[in-house]
């Protein structure tokens, strides 16, 4: 992947907009998030589609270092051209134009948001607006708490929300409604009251919730139920709504996405916040064999030795990371250096820095040299104040 030239597999339909966003972070310094389609890429032979998120999280001169996080979509691209095969298959079919564009609207607004939530918020909401229904909402099953919870909902106006009600509800209260899901099948009652024998502890929920009737439909993901999403008392649209099942194979890949960018972020939070709260200071810096070394990063705390902002590290020192050290200690630090990238040791030095009044910080340094498998030399050390 290190020797992979990536330039070389992005389609050529989307080159130009990736060098866009690529401008556009480095303006914004905000994230950036794109969609890519690789071609002939580790031996593929279909096309791999990548959600891709960049931020820039360095600054050297015109050099940028850039944090991506790349979240493999292909198994949803699949699905969304698997459900544009079967709006193929019924397009001809007259009575099914609203069905299709209905279909066709939810798809558009699942994959037009950038944010997954606002996504799947407006999902629930033209599913209620469709089946001019009460309510559309999805579950989501925790099978480690044994629990189900109404993570999104949209209500129709003058009808109260029961999102609040219904977080961590025992499985075993659905579990008559379980085999059904499982089996990938739909769930529709077009007479509630008329089920309910003073048994069934399901519809007896249903009655006193005011549910008429009721339109359900598993969310399957890689062959297991993930949970699922409703309607409550629709009102139109009934003879088409079998056509609903294309849509819960979307909805659970963008659910499981959801999943999966939250325990990135989570980890690139905590990774962030590990180099931020590093005692006293750290710095990264990129060795050249032929010219100075060049700061790759720092955190606040080196800064706040120096008592210089990152933007004045960065301006003073980041084409020559030498300068931060005071004249007499130069030497003996290069030779220090030296040794250390042929041995690839750890080591530990004593040396002074120089603050923005000119004046000598003596510090503490402990670093280690590390080499990719490009060739490229880094030095990431720490810094004690030992004044």
């Amino acid at each position: 992947m290190l020797n992979t030239n990536f330039r070389e597999h992005i389609s050529p339909s989307d080159y130009p907009r990736v060098q866009k966003d690529i401008q556009t972070a480095i303006i914004t310094n905000e994230e950036v998030i794109d969609e890519i389609e690789f071609r002939d890429f580790l031996d593929s032979d279909t096309p791999i589609y990548v959600r891709s998120m960049i931020r820039v999280i360095a600054k050297s001169g015109e050099r940028y270092l850039f944090y991506c996080m790349m979240d493999n979509i292909t198994e949803q691209r699949i699905a969304e051209q698997q459900h544009q095969s079967i709006v193929n298959d019924i397009i001809t079919e007259k009575e099914t134009n609203a069905q299709l564009q209905f279909v066709n609207d939810i798809t558009h607004e699942i994959l037009s948001h950038t944010k997954i939530s606002k996504a799947l918020d407006a999902t629930v909401k033209l599913l209620t607006q469709h089946f001019c229904s009460d309510r559309a909402y999805i579950v989501e099953f925790d099978y480690h708490n044994e629990t189900s919870s109404n993570t999104y909902e949209a209500c129709a106006d003058g009808i109260e929300s029961k999102q609040k009600y219904l977080q961590q509800i025992p499985l075993e209260n659905s579990s008559q409604w379980m085999k059904t899901l499982k089996n990938n099948e739909m769930i529709y009652l077009t007479d509630v009251s008329s089920m309910t024998d003073g048994r069934d502890e399901i519809l007896q929920m249903l009655v006193h919730r005011k549910i008429r009737s009721i339109i359900i439909a598993p969310l399957m993901l890689a062959g297991r139920l993930i949970g699922f999403f409703g309607v409550d008392n629709p009102k139109q649209k009934l003879n088409k709504c079998e056509r609903l099942m294309s849509l819960g194979d979307i909805i659970a890949i963008v659910l499981e996405r959801r999943n999966l960018q939250s325990i990135a972020q989570e980890d690139s939070t905590s990774i962030a916040r590990l180099m931020t709260d590093t005692p006293g200071g750290f710095c990264r810096i990129q060795i050249h064999p032929h010219k100075s070394p060049e700061i790759a990063y720092v955190n606040e705390g080196f800064c706040n030795l120096l008592n210089m902002t990152k933007d004045e590290v960065m301006t003073a020192f980041g084409q020559n990371a030498l300068l931060f050290l005071h004249c007499e200690d130069v030497n003996y630090i290069e030779g220090e250096g030296q040794k250390r990238i042929a041995d690839g040791n750890h080591f530990r030095v004593k040396c002074r820095l120089l603050k923005k009044d000119k004046t000598s910080l003596p510090v503490t340094v402990f670093g280690r040299f590390t080499k990719t498998n490009t060739g490229e030399c880094f030095l990431n050390s720490y810094y004690t104040d030992m004044s």
